[in-house]
């Protein structure tokens, strides 16, 4: 089997949700293979998902200390600290995403949130406008700015994005809560 079959089958198992097998799977792919950075990725984003974020720091920061410039390990280690409340460290790592990949939808979802949780209105609303040129129909884009807009009275514009967020996925419930 070669290294991009067992990456897809590592992906479907994170799919499924089987991130302890995703977790040891990967680890020992990363000790056969150190170079390949999508094994590291996937193990941070498994980390993530059991809400495990100081392991995916370690998994991140030990990456990036080889030398990796990857802006995928800087989103997801700045995504890390944010989850934990690390704002500072979040602000830098998402920055260094930023610096070199300015366009990543993920990355600029993530300072958009970041700014939103400092209070910081102004660079959280460009942030998510900068997202939402990339790619308009990202559900939780379109959420997060109408929930800023309102939140800072910006009502009517609100509505919008978050009839935009129900258009994308009828089920978010939370769009509807904006709206009543």
């Amino acid at each position: 089997m070669d290294l991009k079959e067992k990456f897809q089958i590592l992906l479907n198992k994170f799919n499924l949700g089987k991130f302890d097998e995703v977790i040891s799977e990967s680890t020992l792919m990363i000790k056969k293979y150190p170079n390949q950075e999508v094994f590291v990725n996937l193990l941070s984003l498994s980390y993530q998902a059991k809400g495990q974020f100081k392991n995916s720091i370690i998994i991140l920061e030990e990456a990036l200390k080889r030398g990796k410039k990857n802006f995928n390990f800087w989103n997801n280690l700045g995504l890390s600290y944010l989850k934990i409340k690390n704002f500072n460290k979040a602000s830098r790592a998402l920055l260094e995403a930023y610096k070199l990949n300015p366009k990543f939808i993920n990355t600029l979802n993530n300072l958009g949130s970041l700014y939103l949780e400092l209070n910081n209105f102004k660079d959280a609303e460009f942030y998510f406008r900068e997202a939402l040129k990339e790619k308009e129909d990202v559900i939780e884009t379109n959420y997060n700015l109408a929930t800023l807009l309102q939140s800072i009275g910006k009502v009517e514009e609100a509505k919008k994005f978050y009839i935009k967020t129900l258009e994308l996925n009828s089920d978010f419930t939370r769009a509807d809560f904006g709206l009543a």
